[in-house]
């Protein structure tokens, strides 16, 4: 991605120099940039998309001054959210190539059968419950 200019406040600048190593650890690449601009030059790049460099000031806005390791948790719930923001959707156009590769991607997962959020990616449907939904069985 080409770098993006990030205009933040004073507060946010320092909740960003005190929690640097947590944004380098998630998978950005940031550094500041002047008083009040912190430069991002990567983001993490879930499901074959970066995430929205915005996103950075989410994060950023949800860090208290005093981080505590149960924040951990929120970020990482965040971060899932936005994976799913970034997810292949319905009418999305993807050639078979992508296809597959999503399908490895999926299969490599610790657990591919939900999205962070709960959501089934994987259903099980024997060959009968497939010919009765085509109407081959009555």
């Amino acid at each position: 991605m080409e770098p993006v200019l990030v205009h933040v406040s004073e507060e946010e600048l320092n909740r960003f120099i005190n929690h640097k190593l947590l944004f380098e650890k998630l998978g950005y690449d940031a550094e500041i940039f002047g008083d009040d601009t912190l430069i991002v030059r990567s983001v993490p790049y879930i499901f074959n998309k970066a995430i929205d460099p915005g996103e950075f000031t989410v994060i950023l806005d949800q860090l208290s001054d005093q981080y505590l390791d149960s924040q951990m948790g929120l970020l990482l719930e965040e971060m899932a959210s936005m994976s799913c923001k970034a997810a292949v959707k319905a009418n999305d156009k993807m050639t078979e190539i992508e296809c597959h590769r999503l399908i490895d991607e999926l299969l490599a997962l610790e657990n591919p059968f939900n999205c962070p959020h709960g959501r089934p990616t994987i259903i099980a449907m024997t060959k009968y419950e497939l010919e009765k939904k085509f109407k081959r069985i009555v």
